[in-house]
């Protein structure tokens, strides 16, 4: 009896052992000069030719991917040597646009043609073709967008009449081909937008609250104010601040009507601020992976980095003291205000 059972036991074992390796299509993992190759698509990286570190960067995986690699070579025959691990469909980073190192360089005055004395930088497009800029002090503040028609020659500023209701001390932002201007209104409730033909034309005097309806209808239930938007590069993303005692950055997107939603909030503890401390957003990269504002805490112009948009940011980089620090479309160069001049800097 004992003697069936043991053989039974046996056949079992087998057909188990059998099953196993039938079922299971995941490759044993090569060795130096072993044929056959992976079937999953995936990269491959070799450990024991370089530091654990090194191997996991390759695999996107960072330190997670250097401690996979080790299970695996403690696991194999001679120590894990030479063993070669593979790493299905991981993500590759692609950097953005702006580089969170980027250093500027000589500062370049920019010529405006009349002179504006005082004037401080609220906008920039990417184009570096139009400005917005502002002189004076508040609330008797005076706005002005400047256009050029290269960036080698000087900006042509004019004085935009704003419309009643609308004031200038709580930001602007302009389109990037220049033609649309987003005002902020007076009773800090939300945003309307002028418009004109060409680039040196006038904007028109009646602001067109149609985009922003969502936006502006929010202030009567949340007691929120608003301010300081800022356009995407391609006109389908509106970034502003919204605060009531604690501010916070908010992102909002176009719909197919047009209009922009009530937007989501950006994470608090990158962009929020008390009171005196608000960070007032003035500009985002063309690929929206930076965010540039001027820091009430430290009177600093700061910028922020995230590896995608709609990812948390990350990463600041202080730029001293400054205003309305704004890249261009390639982020090859930063515009900025310091004490009433206009500034471009190359980045290195």
């Amino acid at each position: 009896m004992r003697h069936v059972y043991f053989h039974w036991l046996c056949a079992a074992a087998l057909v188990a052992a059998s099953a196993c390796n039938g079922d299971d299509e995941r490759p044993p993992a090569s060795f130096e000069g072993a044929s056959g190759s992976s079937t999953t698509g995936g990269k491959s990286s070799r450990a024991g030719s370089g530091s654990q570190s090194e191997a996991g960067a390759d695999a996107g995986l960072g330190t997670a991917g250097a401690g996979a690699g080790a299970g695996v070579g403690q696991g194999g025959a001679g120590g894990g040597e030479d063993i070669v691990y593979e790493t299905a469909g991981a993500p590759t980073f692609t950097p953005g646009l702006c580089d969170p190192a980027m250093m500027p360089g000589k500062p370049a005055a920019q010529e405006l043609d009349p002179v504006l004395t005082g004037a401080t930088l609220l906008a920039m497009t990417p184009d570096e073709l139009s400005a917005v800029l502002v002189t004076g002090e508040a609330p008797a503040l005076e706005l002005h967008v400047a256009d050029r028609a290269s960036p080698e020659e000087p900006f042509e500023p004019q004085e935009v009449s704003l419309p009643e209701g609308y004031e200038a001390a709580t930001g602007a932002s302009l389109s990037s081909d220049g033609l649309t201007l987003v005002l902020v209104l007076s009773d800090h409730s939300g945003f309307g937008a002028v418009t004109r033909a060409a680039r040196g034309d006038s904007f028109s005097t009646e602001a067109d609250v149609t985009a922003f309806s969502r936006i502006n209808a929010q202030k009567p239930m949340s007691g929120r104010e608003l301010g300081w938007p800022v356009l995407s590069n391609d006109g389908n993303t509106l970034y502003f601040l919204s605060y009531l005692g604690q501010s916070l950055v908010v992102q909002s997107t176009r719909g197919t009507d047009g209009r922009f939603d009530i937007g989501s909030e950006i994470d608090m503890y990158t962009l929020g601020g008390a009171v005196g401390a608000y960070k007032r957003i003035n500009a985002v990269s063309a690929d929206q992976r930076a965010i540039f504002y001027f820091d009430e805490a430290t009177n600093h112009a700061m910028a922020l980095f995230r590896s995608r948009p709609g990812a948390p940011f990350y990463e600041p980089t202080d730029f001293g003291a400054r205003q309305g620090v704004s890249p261009n479309a390639d982020c090859s160069r930063l515009y900025s205000s310091v004490d009433g001049e206009l500034f471009a800097q190359d980045l290195k």
